[in-house]
């Protein structure tokens, strides 16, 4: 089966056994063996200081403890072996939107099948909130029960917020979606799940078309959430588009930095295994 989002049959997903099978390809093309090293998770918790002894690593001081105390600390951390993934895929009826033979919603999926089996391999815990959370686990009979709900999920009107159970152990949230929100109820949720002992990692899925205006003549658009209609000329709108889609990211962009929720822009022409490369690459810099 290519590796590339473009040439993954939907059908996949009407069968759990082809979906397994299907994740666990593309999965194992980029992730091969238990790489520690390709954790989800950055798996390092702050532990204490100690002081500084010839031969550590300057990079580990802590210049703040230095100002207060004029000598020199080593931050030590401590890797936490044990991390529970939640996996939030936005089930609105945005998501319906297709391209290249593929709904925004079926990407979400197959994205959270790859990352939840890499989350697996590695003995992490995983979970899906799809109304309530999931209970995580991290054995085969588990694996089954995670790929059956996230195969069922379905999509809603507008977007509901998951109840999340509050758990004492770390935890990392991945949230899929176009993030199309028009009454800001979605990113103020994302937010509340941001703690400093959680992490939030967002996938923000777009199309390739979408993202480029790549339409001609007069267009006929439906908002798939009120099914509302308007006829549009796309040379009128194209730059007014691009230029409120421009401002729009740069805000999310911003906005997502400044509470220290980490933001990954996806297009659908980006190669699974070159998407996943990408982020567990910018994830293992995050433990340096």
């Amino acid at each position: 089966m290519p590796q590339t989002l473009l040439h993954i049959d939907p059908q996949v997903l009407a069968s759990i056994h082809d979906f397994d099978w299907a994740i666990r390809s593309l999965a194992m093309g980029e992730y091969v063996g238990k790489k520690r090293s390709n954790r989800l998770g950055t798996g390092m918790e702050f532990s204490q200081y100690r002081p500084y002894s010839q031969g550590d690593d300057l990079r580990q001081l802590d210049w703040k403890m230095y100002a207060r105390t004029d000598r020199f600390y080593i931050k030590q951390s401590e890797v936490e072996t044990n991390v529970d993934v939640t996996f939030i895929i936005d089930n609105s009826k945005s998501m319906l939107y297709e391209e290249s033979g593929l709904k925004k919603l079926e990407v979400a999926k197959l994205l959270t099948g790859v990352l939840g089996f890499v989350a697996l391999e590695n003995g992490d815990w995983i979970g899906l909130a799809d109304g309530i959370s999931m209970q995580s686990g991290n054995d085969q009979r588990h694996w089954i029960r995670f790929l059956n709900r996230l195969q069922q999920l379905e999509t809603n009107n507008t977007f509901q917020p998951p109840f999340i159970e509050n758990r004492r152990s770390k935890e990392l949230f991945v949230f899929m979606s176009d993030l199309y929100d028009e009454s800001g109820e979605m990113l103020a949720f994302i937010q509340t799940l941001k703690s400093p002992r959680n992490e939030v990692i967002v996938f923000h899925l777009m199309g390739d078309k979408e993202e480029r205006f790549d339409f001609s003549g007069a267009l006929r658009v439906r908002d798939l959430e009120t099914n509302q209609t308007i006829q549009l000329n796309t040379a009128t709108v194209a730059a007014d588009y691009q230029e409120r889609l421009a401002d729009w990211k740069q805000q999310l962009v911003h906005d997502f930095l400044m509470s220290g929720i980490d933001y990954h822009h996806c297009t659908y022409t980006t190669p699974v295994d070159e998407l996943i490369n990408t982020f567990l690459n910018r994830r293992k810099q995050l433990r340096k």
